[in-house]
């Protein structure tokens, strides 16, 4: 006989549409979910009698008991079927904030005549009083609510997170149990106690770097041409069933089930608009039926690898090659869907732990009846664990036809150089939780080094240079720093003088400055190459897996400021095009013979030139125009040399990025609503650079307002420091260039 199956989970209530970490202050909804499939106990009128369940409070959090907050049986999208009151003897749940000696705090009789319980007690005297009992005959008449595999639904209840930052919230020892006969002995079902680390919600990464510590083909699952790769996942995900190529289509990925493709037609279709359930149609062409999709409700699409936004990639045809993902049906109960041990990280050192999900069913919502209709059904929830403690959940992901990037920073201890990475869904399955996974990356936060000067440090014989640089990052542990130079070029580097930072705090971000010690320039020190060294620890600036460099150098250019040409580049110019690199210039005061190089760098060293043309050295002002042919594949820096007599002078450097997709635009794509300490949001950027985002009131009055550096593509802010405000309503307003784009948001207090 199949026994009854459970699952142990719980929902941040307060991050549940952004995700993130658990906070002090935060609500979270304690779930404790049960499936039990028709037809099971078949001998005993297919009936479970004296079911109950029992759970204790969580450590470090308090019940919250006010009039509002109910004990509560649940449906697997979270919406209620019956609730009770905290309160003792008035219905079939009660909650005790003191229980006596084998008592639990909670307790709710389930199913039907359910009444009060005598006690909280798990056995002995009055351990049956007020049970209920659950029909699982079969799909058409057994108990609500019904999935079409069985019985399922879970328990739920709040409580407010009371530990401080660093604590350790250590889920209660809940119980459920049932006997197969109305008299017979109770069976009990436990389950795993997970651990939940109360921190801060820090940002992902600004920028990673070095190597993506991630397996199954550093995250990306590999590639191949058959849709279904031949090889299961490094780590199989425990207790379901990985659908092969032969499976296809009679054998969809179904509840419990995962694969690894590059496709999620279940018949290799690329028509990612074939219609869908809801409105299948009858007659339609092959090419538009539903039977294109999984279930006639998935999303056709491709992976992610290779796409650095939302849109991800296109679906590989059939024979095509195409990059594959891992692809979840979820289970009726939560589990791991991802594990690995890493080692060969480095000490005192921030990383990410990041991957792009999307949700894949549009129309998955069933009612407790099973009545269909629009909808995404039950949106996935994944939590991020680290040497199994919990430390960020990703909230629900609604659908919305795109991928999303959910993940978190840690910092390794002192002397740590291994941890345990897993991904555990956190939601039940049966209508919705269908969701695809790629790109996972564990990979190095590099903090932002900005040399100043930016490129040449250009001075006159026998003059000072001075320069510094900027460090800058959304940790405070960058700390230790050293000066290397080079003398032939930047084949052999040597060490000069070493020091600690203080990082201070400005506008979300730890920033200090590094001074070089000033120098003469003259003929020992021209054509001399500097860069800085950046590590969290002094022994870490000494291997180059632990420390980071600046992405630019300092090189130094010692001029012979006796010689004056009076001509000069007023204005200069460079875009990127679909043809290549538009170059404007104009000059004023030319002379005959004199002529102008463009040159080219992607590392601001070594100069290639692109175009020379001769000065017109007519009029006051002359305006030139060149192309520099063909598309570039990462940033590169122009400049203009002008040449007369054998000697050169340098215009300022340019520096153009690859051509982008235009349709790019800035864009809000989630927001904590209601907020209350702080106001987290999720915004899309067309491209890099930096971003305002401020806090009105209703009157278009500034409250809150911070500036961050921003990658291009999807980018994780907060806000902080929301608390002092009174709840109402507020206006969020984020800026990028030209472009602005506001969202209204709601303060609430807490209880």
């Amino acid at each position: 006989m199949a026994q009854p199956r459970n699952g142990y989970s719980y929902v941040n209530i307060t991050k549940q549409t952004v995700g993130g970490t658990v906070e002090p202050g935060d609500i979270l909804e304690i779930r404790h979910s049960i499936h039990i499939a028709w037809g099971s106990n078949s001998g005993n009128n297919y009936t479970y009698y004296n079911v109950r369940y029992y759970d204790s409070l969580p450590t470090n959090t308090a019940m919250i008991t006010s009039p509002t907050e109910y004990l509560r049986v649940i449906t697997n999208e979270g919406v209620t079927l019956k609730q009770y009151t905290t309160n003792a003897g008035d219905d079939p749940g009660t909650f005790i904030a003191n229980p006596a000696g084998g008592e639990y705090h909670i307790r709710i009789n389930l199913g039907r005549y359910a009444t009060a319980p005598a006690n909280n007690k798990l056995t002995g005297t009055g351990s049956t009083t007020g049970t209920g009992r659950i029909n699982v005959k079969d799909v058409n008449s057994g108990d609500r609510p019904r999935w079409y595999s069985g019985h399922l639904f879970s328990t739920a209840f709040r409580v407010r997170v009371t530990g401080n930052y660093g604590d350790i919230i250590k889920l209660g020892a809940a119980r459920f149990y049932y006997s197969t006969t109305a008299n017979g002995i109770s069976v009990p079902i436990s389950v795993l106690r997970f651990q939940i680390l109360i921190t801060k919600n820090n940002p992902l990464c600004d920028n990673i770097t070095g190597t993506n510590f991630a397996g199954e083909n550093g995250g990306t699952f590999g590639s191949g041409n058959s849709l279904v790769r031949s090889t299961s996942a490094m780590f199989p995900i425990p207790n379901f069933r990985y659908i092969v190529n032969s499976d296809l289509p009679n054998q969809p990925v179904d509840d419990g089930m995962y694969s690894i493709m590059k496709n999620t037609s279940p018949v290799s279709s690329t028509n990612v608009n074939a219609n869908r359930e809801l409105s299948c149609g009858s007659n339609v062409p092959a090419a538009n039926a539903c039977s294109n999709r999984m279930f006639g409700s998935w999303d056709i699409n491709g992976d992610h690898t290779g796409s650095n936004n939302s849109t991800g990639n296109a679906p590989a045809g059939a024979n095509q090659s195409g990059g594959y993902m891992l692809v979840v049906n979820s289970d009726y109960v939560t589990n791991e869907a991802y594990r690995q041990t890493i080692s060969g990280l480095c000490p005192n050192t921030t990383y990410e732990f990041s991957a792009w999900i999307r949700n894949v069913c549009k129309n998955c919502h069933w009612d407790s009846s099973l009545a269909r209709s629009s909808g995404d059904g039950v949106r996935p929830n994944l939590t991020w664990v680290l040497d199994d403690i919990d430390r960020y959940s990703t909230g629900e992901i609604p659908y919305t036809s795109s991928w999303v990037k959910k993940g978190f920073t840690f910092t390794t201890g002192a002397t740590q150089n291994t941890v345990t990475f897993s991904i555990r869904n956190n939601a039940q399955g049966g209508g919705g939780n269908d969701w695809v996974m790629d790109d996972i990356a564990i990979a190095t936060c590099q903090p932002n080094l900005t040399m100043r000067p930016y490129g040449n440090a250009v001075v006159c014989f026998g003059n000072q240079v001075d320069f510094d640089a900027e460090v800058k990052s959304y940790f405070n542990n960058y700390t230790s720093w050293r000066w290397e130079k080079s003398t032939d070029g930047g084949n052999t580097w040597s060490n000069e003088n070493s020091g600690t930072g203080t990082p201070v705090l400005n506008s979300g971000q730890y920033v200090y400055y590094v001074p070089h010690a000033p120098f003469l320039g003259d003929s020992s020190t021209a054509g001399n190459i500097i860069r800085l060294r950046i590590a969290t620890t002094q022994d870490n600036l000494n291997n180059n897996s632990c420390s980071f460099l600046a992405s630019t150098t300092v090189v130094v250019m010692v001029n012979n400021c006796t010689w004056v040409l009076d001509a000069n580049v007023i204005q200069f110019k460079a875009q990127s095009m679909n043809s290549g690199t538009s170059l404007r210039w104009a000059a004023v005061n030319e002379v005959p013979g004199l002529k102008y190089v463009i040159e080219k760098s992607t590392d601001l060293r070594q100069w290639k030139t692109v175009n020379e043309t001769m000065a017109l050295a007519t009029g006051s002002q002359n305006n030139y125009t060149t192309v520099d042919p063909g598309q570039l594949s990462q940033t590169t820096y122009y400049r203009i040399s002008m040449v007369f007599e054998g000697k050169t002078k340098y215009t300022h450097q340019l520096s153009v990025a690859p051509q982008r997709d235009a349709m790019l635009t800035l864009a809000i794509k989630t927001v904590q609503n209601p907020f209350n300490t702080q106001l987290p949001v999720e915004l899309t950027v067309p491209d890099n650079g930096d971003i305002q985002v401020t806090l009105f009131d209703l009157y278009g009055k500034p409250l809150k307002q911070a500036n961050w550096k921003v990658t291009r593509g999807s980018n994780r802010l907060i806000l902080g420091e929301t608390g002092i405000l009174p709840a109402g309503t507020y206006i969020l307003m984020a800026r990028f260039n030209d472009q602005v784009v506001q969202k209204k948001v709601i303060k609430m207090n807490q209880l």
